[in-house]
């Protein structure tokens, strides 16, 4: 499950091989060996997905190293000595990654795909995916070598425990607009609409391992516990069994008795006999899909209502506002670092919050010990440091709640991508004019607790 494990984590070079022909059930003469490795978008990086065509034959003898670079190169026709060697290239890589990783198919993904897209234009492409099913490939767990065949005997039945069918349909829009050009119009409609759910780095591949596969992965993607999915989850899911869960000597817990397996679907209200799936708790505990009356259909507009955070921070003072500028269509692009900057710049403003507290604990303790000595003390000495105390803490305070705030408020802004400025340009000009006043009052106060104490000097 090593390439399950780095498309989840996201790992750079992260690998996607997958075998892929289109129309029936069953593959054709000849099919694509397809591979997808991950870049860091961040980094500037885009994903590489490449492909060649082999024989439906020599899939077997391909995948077990027997079918040889040299002898696909006489069975090939390129165009090009460019095509010749990018083949070469794709080929020797491709096989020694199955053969170090020892990787054969697992999960096949079936679908009706709709694409959309105006004739010679690729400025929006669109894919609509229906009737979304995975389907375990190789049941058996042996290498395909000794099987002699990599896809599932299309004359089989699949049990429950083999398929499962996402209950969604997945769309994806595709935009590859020039800088500063704006989508258009009806892109932003359908978007906006309420009709799509936006999950992020969604992945039929994953869904379909985290489904099927529960017991080889050590972790799973964030949405398989959303209520609408739980349902198909647990179609494909095995049956609780008291004798069978209780825990072996080395702490591994026993599979499933073989005959529970092929049950068909059925509640029957005791809870030891129920569907259960290992990666699902009791109740889901997220919420994907929108609120109907959250549905204002294509072309409607939803005002959101903002509050006085979202203008403090989103708006701009008019010294700082750049006019004629373009709006920015794309998400931003967030570093790793710029998560560390966030927790450094909070952590100096407490750092700052906790240093001034500090002072006026320290002042209000030294006071205290003051008072309860018998030295001789002038009009207008006796309440001066508590004062200055009292004027310090409130500083203090407000420093605590203001960092904590624009923290919060930023992690949740870099962890959306959201379009905008994260930076907050009234705050910290506030909290300087709070720190003038008080020192300001601290200095008057000071004034005239020397101006007392130089009459009772006199008298």
């Amino acid at each position: 499950m090593e390439l399950y494990h780095g498309r989840l984590d996201k790992k750079p070079n992260a690998l996607a091989i997958r075998i892929r022909w289109y129309g029936s059930p069953e593959p054709g003469d000849s099919v694509f060996v397809e591979r997808k490795t991950h870049r860091e978008s961040w980094k500037g990086e885009e994903s590489v997905k490449d492909r060649i065509t082999l024989p439906k034959a020599k899939i077997v003898d391909f995948l077990d190293g027997s079918y040889t670079l040299d002898m696909a190169i006489k069975e090939g026709r390129f165009k090009t000595d460019n095509d010749k060697e990018t083949f070469k290239k794709f080929f020797q890589e491709v096989q020694q990654a199955v053969d170090s990783k020892q990787l054969r198919p697992m999960i096949r993904t079936q679908y009706n795909r709709a694409a959309f897209q105006v004739p010679f234009d690729a400025t929006v492409r669109i894919s609509l995916d229906t009737n979304l099913a995975m389907i375990k490939e190789n049941t058996d767990g042996q290498p395909v070598g000794l099987l002699h065949r990599w896809y599932r005997d299309p004359n089989q039945p699949i049990p429950r425990t083999d398929i499962t069918r996402f209950p969604h349909a997945v769309l994806e829009v595709k935009l590859s607009l020039p800088e500063g050009q704006v989508a258009p119009e009806w892109v932003t409609d359908l978007t906006e609409s309420g009709f799509l759910t936006e999950v992020h780095k969604f992945s039929k591949f994953i869904h379909g391992t985290a489904t099927l596969l529960p017991d080889m992965i050590a972790a799973v993607p964030y949405w398989i516990d959303d209520e609408s999915v739980r349902p198909s989850m647990l179609q494909s899911a095995g049956y609780r069994d008291i004798h069978q869960a209780e825990s072996s000597s080395n702490g591994d817990v026993a599979p499933l008795h073989p005959e529970l397996v092929s049950k068909p679907r059925r509640r029957t209200g005791d809870p030891d006999n129920e569907l259960t799936h290992p990666l699902l708790g009791d109740e889901p505990t997220l919420q994907l899909m929108p609120n109907r009356n959250d549905v204002v259909g294509i072309g409607g507009r939803r005002e959101k209502k903002k509050g006085f955070l979202d203008w403090w921070f989103t708006s701009r003072p008019k010294a700082m506002r750049v006019s004629n500028t373009t709006p920015r269509t794309t998400p931003m692009r967030i570093e790793p670092k710029t998560f560390f900057a966030n927790e450094r710049t909070f952590l100096t403003w407490m750092h700052m919050a906790v240093t001034i507290g500090t002072i006026a604990a320290a002042l209000l303790g030294f006071s205290g010990s003051a008072q309860r000595t018998d030295k001789p003390s002038y009009e207008g000495s006796d309440h001066t440091v508590e004062i200055i105390a009292a004027i310090l803490l409130p500083v203090a305070i407000l420093m605590c709640v203001y960092s904590l705030t624009v923290f919060i408020w930023r992690s949740k802004a870099i962890s959306k991508k959201q379009v905008g400025y994260i930076d907050d340009p009234r705050g910290p000009l506030g909290l300087a004019g709070v720190v003038v006043l008080a020192l300001t009052a601290i200095l008057i106060l000071e004034v005239l607790d020397f101006v007392a104490a130089l009459k009772a000097h006199h008298k």
